[in-house]
């Protein structure tokens, strides 16, 4: 669900593809990979577009945390 987070985040703040691998060093044709889920970025990679966007990285993920019964 990464790829459906980040094509949202990039288009809710107007980025193109072109204009957001820019943005964080990468070419448009990686940030078209993991918009289509081809591919996903490394963990640092995820550290810095979460930055980027100015959320965290669960958020970027997509991970709902859920309580742990033990």
């Amino acid at each position: 669900m990464f790829r459906l987070r980040l094509k949202e985040l990039s288009e809710n703040l107007g980025y193109s593809q072109a204009k957001f691998a820019k943005q964080i060093g990468v070419a448009q044709s990686t940030a078209g990979n993991w918009e289509s889920g081809i591919r996903e970025p490394n963990f640092e990679t995820v550290i810095k577009i979460a930055d980027f966007f100015g959320v965290s990285i669960d958020f970027l993920l997509c991970h709902e945390s859920k309580e742990v019964s033990r």
